[in-house]
């Protein structure tokens, strides 16, 4: 979830801040907020391009506009925006 905010940000689809908020959140459930340090971006993204969302060679994600409200089919053709450090 907080990989998904964190593209959503960089692409424009909701204001900065959401995925800190989500992430934080998460982490007071106990939940994970990262990707385990085993698992490269470059694996995700390969795995990904299996994905049943994907329609001629674009990934259509699901991507948070705010807490409670998201916005369907999204259309990301840049994978590595998700994975770049801020």
């Amino acid at each position: 979830m907080v990989v998904e905010a964190r593209l959503a940000e960089r692409i424009g689809i909701t204001s900065p801040g959401l995925s800190e908020r989500i992430g934080v959140t998460l982490l007071e459930l106990g939940l994970p907020v990262q990707i385990p340090p085993d698992l490269s971006p470059d694996d995700i993204i390969h795995t990904v391009q299996y994905d049943k969302k994907m329609h001629s060679g674009i990934i259509h994600f699901t991507l948070p506009v705010n807490i409670g409200e998201v916005r369907v089919g999204v259309e990301v053709e840049n994978l590595d925006l998700a994975f770049e450090e801020v």
